[in-house]
């Protein structure tokens, strides 16, 4: 049997084999790398043109060696190792069964790879430069490397490809500026994801429905959206930096450590088996979207410590088991409608000055709770957005674990709340479940008295509802300061008893009996029967208000002394009115403990 080298030296005989290609023929059926760096064209696969023709090695030779039945049983199961060596013309490996790992190391590869539904062990392309790769349904049983310096001068589509180890493309650099740097939707991977280390993405990085067995590591990586002119399928420009909706990550999410994106960051949907990790990331965008992670299920924790957003954080209708941490951030909004948190929710050190990366930028952060869960909250009065720039309706946590428990301090917090939302209840009656839970009994009036305040001054409650809450609060403070109305029927009293007081003196007020009346009439009004219970006013004016009988009133009377005595209508009418008020004092006060009056 002919040896490899005979068998492509026959093969490619016009031109004859180059000193790289000899040297690949050679090592193949050893499996041994097939150095090429020696042969002038240096180590540097960004300068090909210094290269001399030795280095060349036709792509038409390593298909051979792939496809062709007599090659391919000569090369060793180590597979093909090509170092150092520029590849000519297009590589279409397009619908082939590759049997050994295929590995291309600092290699500069002059046209396009076509890697469209390979089959193959292994896939090596650290350090080497390459045009757009297309690799739709590539399988690969190992891992694939796209790192250590790989470059990648347009597209790389891997749609729906599988990989059974990692997709490592750390310091890689993918550059397709008006669309897709990297394609990878519907990506199955066995193992881990990353886009680490001095990885660079110019172009945006899709993973839309994708699977991953391990993390995503996208640790110091820089993401920048595709050009102005990069339009979507609906036309709209391309806003998009890093796309991983719908994905099923089974490990963590790392955008951390000097991670950097100029475009929206997105993972709307995807499912997330630990961590999201975006400690120390800078996000920026100028749709004013700078993560989008809506209806994420994270089964960890979401740090966005040390971080930086220069665009709304919306992690609407987000389930995080673990607990969410915001702190030492700049951020412009954090939408977390509707969302989950079983855990704490921590925002701290919320910062409202400049930063290094934004020097001329003016931080006004706002939230948005409506509507979500949480398992504690714990953040700080200096980290509270300004008035007008908080939104609690719907907001519900079990405890303060830490931050202002006092009323005043909270009830300031309720007031950040837009004005033109108008009245909501629910955050001032959570406020009050919570310091009642916790304990803050002497707290829970106060803000339950704000609120009603509150609902007096923004609700829609009509005139006559307007009057109740006034009457509520001036006599019992809404049933928290029953005691009010005794202070207020104690006034009454104290009124009335100057009343009668003066009513008696002007001879309107005289005893009820026909004879005691008749002697006190005779001596001029000046002195009663000695067997006549004396008028005393505030007793009198007590009787009028009590329910039952002092012993003043049944004794005395008013009297008309002549027909329309104005004074005499006047008192009686003072006499009802008292009465009235008393009444309506004492069943109000009543009403407290009964709970006729709900107090929150």
């Amino acid at each position: 049997m002919a040896t490899l080298e005979e068998l492509a030296r026959k093969k490619f005989m016009d031109p004859p084999l180059s000193a790289a290609e000899e040297r690949v023929v050679r090592a193949a059926p050893d499996g041994t790398l097939a150095d090429c760096r020696d042969l002038g064209g240096g180590s540097d696969p960004a300068k090909p043109e210094k290269w001399p023709a030795a280095c060349n090695v036709r792509a038409e030779l390593i298909r051979w060696l792939c496809i062709d039945r007599e090659a391919r049983e000569q090369v060793d199961p180590k597979g093909i190792r090509i170092h150092g060596a520029r590849i000519t013309e297009d590589l279409d490996l397009s619908f082939t069964n590759v049997l050994f790992p295929l590995l291309l190391l600092g290699c500069r590869m002059e046209q396009d790879l076509y890697l469209q539904w390979v089959k193959m062990p292994l896939l090596d392309l650290a350090g080497s430069w390459t045009g757009a790769i297309s690799a739709d349904g590539l399988n690969v049983e190992g891992s694939l490397f796209l790192r250590k310096g790989f470059h990648a001068e347009g597209g790389v589509r891997l749609l729906s490809a599988t990989i059974g180890g990692s997709l490592s493309a750390t310091g890689g650099t993918f550059k397709n500026p008006n669309g897709d740097a990297l394609n990878a939707d519907g990506i199955k991977v066995g193992g881990c994801i990353s886009l680490n280390g001095k990885f660079v993405a110019d172009g945006t990085v899709r993973l839309l429905g994708a699977t991953i067995g391990g993390d995503l590591d996208a640790t110091g990586g820089t993401f920048t959206k595709p050009s102005e002119n990069a339009l979507n399928l609906d036309g709209t420009k391309n806003e998009t930096a890093l796309n991983a909706d719908r994905a099923k990550i089974d490990g963590s999410v790392f955008l951390r450590n000097g991670f950097s994106a100029e475009g929206e960051v997105r993972l709307l949907g995807a499912t997330i088996g630990d961590a999201l990790d975006a400690t120390g990331g800078t996000f920026k965008s100028s749709n004013g979207m700078a993560l989008s992670v809506d209806g994420i299920k994270v089964r960890g924790s979401v740090f966005l410590h040390g971080f930086i957003a220069a665009g709304r954080v919306s992690l609407v209708g987000a389930e995080i088991k673990g607990q969410l941490e915001v702190d030492d951030a700049w951020l412009d909004a954090l939408d977390l409608e509707s969302a989950h948190i079983t855990g704490p929710f921590f925002r701290r050190n919320i910062h409202k000055d400049s930063d290094p990366c934004f020097p001329n930028k003016k931080w006004k952060p706002s939230l948005n709770l409506t509507n979500a869960k949480v398992g504690s909250l714990a953040d700080q009065e200096a980290s509270w957005p300004e008035k007008g720039r908080l939104r609690l309706d719907g907001f519900v946590y079990d405890r303060m674990a830490e931050g202002p428990t006092d009323a005043k301090t909270r009830l300031r917090w309720l007031r950040l709340q837009p004005e033109g939302l108008g009245f909501r209840p629910q955050p001032y009656e959570q406020l009050i479940a919570v310091l009642r839970q916790m304990g803050h009994e002497h707290q829970v009036a106060e803000v339950a008295i704000a609120k009603q305040k509150d609902l007096r001054k923004y609700g829609d409650l009509g005139w006559l509802g307007w009057i109740r809450s006034w009457f509520l609060y001036l006599v019992v403070g809404y049933g928290y300061r029953a005691w009010l109305a005794f202070i207020w029927l104690l006034v009454l009293v104290v009124l009335g008893s100057c009343v009668f007081s003066r009513a008696h003196s002007a001879n309107v007020l005289v005893p009820s009996d026909k004879e005691a009346y008749t002697e006190y009439e005779k001596s001029k009004m000046e002195k009663m029967p000695s067997y006549y219970p004396d008028f005393h006013a505030p007793l009198y004016s007590l009787d009028v208000v009590l329910p039952f009988d002092l012993g003043q009133k049944s004794h005395w009377r008013l009297i008309e002394r002549w027909p329309s005595d104005r004074a005499y209508r006047g008192y009686e009418l003072y006499s009802l009115f008292q009465l009235f008020i008393g009444w309506v004092l004492l069943l109000v006060a009543a009403a407290v403990p009964a709970g006729f009056i709900k107090k929150d």
